[in-house]
């Protein structure tokens, strides 16, 4: 089975209580600023005087405002990012853990590398006449659809996730679109999304090998100039 690198870091502990002082602070500052400037009424000042210390003051307050929000909305962003982090870190966990979808996967890799796709068609087809290990190999491969139709669902759906934070799955995707039994399978049991995904993922692929294939051309044309 492919495997892929991941990244660890500790969460941001802490941060949204944070967050919340930091605002707390900021309400406390305006709240300050805007009392002063009204108190200044009180003092022997000239009106220009007068003016110029409740602008200031007006100023300060709003200053501390917007700090504070733009320092809670940076601080919420990076929390929003860690659990996305984290979300996907637990994916891949169960994506290698789970033992049916590595046994989904070595049946797909064992087709494609033998060219073969005998075995798929026969679980995948009727149930009639298959043994238990047969069985157990159809749900496997049943339950590596349900997986990714999981994963088309946090993306499209709940918007937990975009296309390319789940990149790292493409490979897998495409293989099953590259399957004409899983493919086939999975048009007939109500996993249209997962082909939807697949298809998409492919379309990426592809375009990015074009674009490096355009890189590397004009890279040659640069290089015959110059000679």
């Amino acid at each position: 089975m492919r495997k892929w690198k991941r990244t660890h870091r500790e969460g941001p502990a802490g941060r949204g209580s944070s967050s919340l002082l930091w605002l707390a602070g900021a309400i406390a500052i305006a709240g300050i600023a805007i009392a002063f400037a009204i108190g200044l009424g009180d003092h022997a000042l000239t009106d220009y005087q007068l003016r110029f210390a409740q602008f200031g003051a007006t100023i300060a307050g709003g200053a501390g405002v917007i700090i504070s929000a733009i320092r809670y909305i940076w601080e919420r962003q990076e929390e929003l990012a860690w659990e996305k982090t984290k979300f996907m870190i637990d994916l891949f966990r169960e994506f290698e853990a789970e033992s049916r979808l590595r046994r989904a996967q070595e049946l797909i890799d064992d087709a494609q590398a033998t060219g073969d796709q005998t075995h798929l068609t026969r679980i995948l087809g009727d149930l009639a006449g298959l043994d238990e290990d047969e069985i157990n190999d159809r749900r496997a491969i049943d339950r590596y659809l349900d997986f990714f139709d999981h994963l088309y669902t946090y993306i499209f759906i709940t918007r937990t996730l975009r296309p390319q934070d789940a990149t790292s799955f493409s490979g897998y995707m495409i293989d099953v679109l590259d399957s004409e039994a899983v493919s086939e399978f999975a048009f007939r049991w109500g996993y249209e999304d997962v082909l939807k995904l697949a298809i998409h993922f492919r379309d990426q692929a592809e375009q990015e090998l074009r674009a490096e294939e355009a890189d590397r051309l004009r890279d040659e044309v640069v290089a015959k100039r110059r000679r």
